[in-house]
């Protein structure tokens, strides 16, 4: 895992890196416009805007600015991006499910193990990440059709508060590490 942190940061563009650290910003603007009353799909919990933007750092953002490095790349940012032209819309339209979430984190897992063994160390480290926050958010759906009044009743968030509150310190409890890891190459790269 050493070895394929300083590769991730010596393959790192530093104005890719500077990009995605920027991006982390997002989430407390994120959160903030969210709550607003009235806005589609209700409130949002800290730990899940937080959560929200870590993954499309990680899913999204992270393959795309780096697509010409590896194919892997090109294939995941696609398929991310695929599913945000999809989704986004649904969402609009309120006939987005979670069904539509988890049939793409399945699809876009098959994506990532295939090109798993097929990549350098570096994008290695990436999809294994991308691998690991896969399986979070399934997870995290389930829950989330369980303690929420779900979709179909407009509600695509978790919320802060007491129901709530195991569920968002396990998000961050997950997102952490992931995120710290992600974050101390970012820094290193724009730092060398």
């Amino acid at each position: 895992m050493k070895d394929a942190w300083h590769i991730a940061v010596d393959r790192m563009p530093v104005w890719a890196a500077a990009v995605l650290l920027a991006f982390q910003l997002a989430a407390p603007l994120f959160h903030a416009w969210q709550n607003q009353p009235g806005k589609l799909g209700g409130p949002i919990s800290r730990a899940k805007a937080a959560w929200l933007v870590h993954a499309a750092t990680l899913w999204l953002l992270l393959p795309v600015l780096l697509w010409n490095q590896h194919p892997a790349y090109a294939w995941l940012g696609a398929s991310m991006a695929l599913r945000t032209i999809i989704e986004l819309p649904l969402c609009a339209w309120q006939k987005w499910s979670t069904n539509h979430g988890l049939s793409h984190d399945a699809a876009h897992a098959a994506i990532a193990l295939w090109w798993l063994p097929r990549v350098p160390g570096d994008a290695a480290l990436w999809i294994v990440l991308t691998l690991l926050t896969l399986a979070a958010e399934v997870f995290f759906v389930l829950r989330f059709r369980k303690s929420t009044a779900g979709p179909a009743n407009g509600i695509y968030f978790v919320p802060d508060g007491p129901a709530h509150a195991r569920l968002n310190l396990i998000t961050d409890f997950v997102r952490m590490p992931s995120q710290y890891l992600m974050v101390s190459i970012l820094i290193a790269a724009c730092l060398r």
